[in-house]
């Protein structure tokens, strides 16, 4: 993104329309046309920007020199989200998958200069322990081999507690996500707990207690956005402490019905998802909320695009999305 001058429009406009024929023969046109070449808004004849686009594509699905897994110590979840796909087996991770676990990131870590987890679920935090007890094995494996080591988890956050904040960075977790659907009445309909009951006033709780006690983390608040409550998330916007949004980064998404019908779901789509999330984000901004958005081309579709990228599941499987890790290909 580029910010311009008063009177720089229309000479940037003549530029871009035609930078092969424009001539930059003042100081001010030299400066203005360096610019636009160091922010890549134009590029030198000799630069293929297709070929680049492949080039970093390439490099950054097939390097092996950083290791990323997505971790689930539970497949249960104490939320019943109106469009989660999940269906909430009673399976979680024993110790023997937990010793798997470990033998097989001992293996794939010989020569990696990095390890990033990413805690997810089912809801991880009912499995605290495995949690702590895997983090307690990574970071040590890290300190032994010389490698870094991060993670993050995805949470619903409503058992986020002083304990658990107090273990996060210890524990190498640095990233905290947390969803919130809308204002109070419009979250609690979407994502309460099992027996129906509201969660928004306890997750806005625990969002502050995080920010005060562990200011070091990065929070991702994630919005998810279909035709039923597109209207309300200014309201959210609105009603969030100031505090928060100097710690908070946000993010917009549109629900997909993952082999569902929109009726069962409870949710209606949206024709341009895109454009509503950039009218979302400019909303966020005007309230002066951080934007957790990429505007740099991306190296892959997806995380499951990436030669290193594993998903393990508490049943001992590995696969490349949640909802397929299923199977059984972590050795014991």
């Amino acid at each position: 993104l580029a910010t311009l001058e008063d009177g720089e429009y229309e000479e940037v406009k003549a530029i871009l329309a035609d930078p092969g024929s424009y001539k930059a023969d003042t100081d001010e046109k030299k400066r203005l046309w360096n610019a636009l070449l160091k922010g890549k808004f134009i590029i030198e004849k000799e630069v293929d920007e297709l070929e680049v686009l492949k080039m970093r594509n390439r490099v950054g699905r097939f390097k092996t020199d950083v290791l990323t897994l997505i971790i689930m110590p539970t497949l249960q979840c104490n939320f019943r989200c109106i469009y989660c796909y999940e269906s909430f087996p009673n399976i979680s991770m024993g110790r023997d998958i937990e010793e798997g676990v470990i033998k097989w990131v001992i293996e794939k870590t010989r020569s990696v200069q990095a390890l990033y987890v990413g805690w997810f679920g089912g809801e991880p935090l009912l499995r605290f322990d495995v949690i702590e007890r895997l983090s307690k094995e990574f970071n040590n494996l890290a300190e032994e081999r010389e490698f870094r080591y991060s993670a993050g988890i995805s949470t619903n956050g409503y058992l986020l507690d002083e304990y658990k904040i107090s273990q996060l960075l210890t524990l190498g977790i640095r990233k905290v996500q947390i969803t919130l659907d809308g204002p109070p009445e419009v979250h609690d309909r979407r994502r309460h707990l099992a027996n129906g009951r509201g969660t928004f006033n306890k997750i806005l709780e625990n969002l502050k207690l995080l920010n005060k006690l562990a200011p070091q983390i990065e929070i991702n608040l994630r919005v998810n956005f279909d035709a039923t409550n597109i209207n309300d998330i200014p309201r959210l916007l609105d009603i969030l402490p100031e505090d928060l949004k100097d710690q908070v980064k946000i993010y917009f998404r549109h629900v997909y019905a993952h082999n569902r019908s929109w009726k069962d779901i409870q949710c209606k789509r949206l024709s341009n998802p895109a454009q509503w999330i950039a009218k979302l984000s400019n909303e966020a901004v005007k309230v002066k909320f951080k934007l957790n958005e990429k505007l740099t081309p991306q190296k892959g579709y997806c995380e499951a695009d990436f030669w290193n990228y594993f998903i393990i599941g508490p049943d001992c499987s590995v696969a490349k999305i949640p909802y397929k890790a299923k199977g059984s290909e972590v050795q014991r």
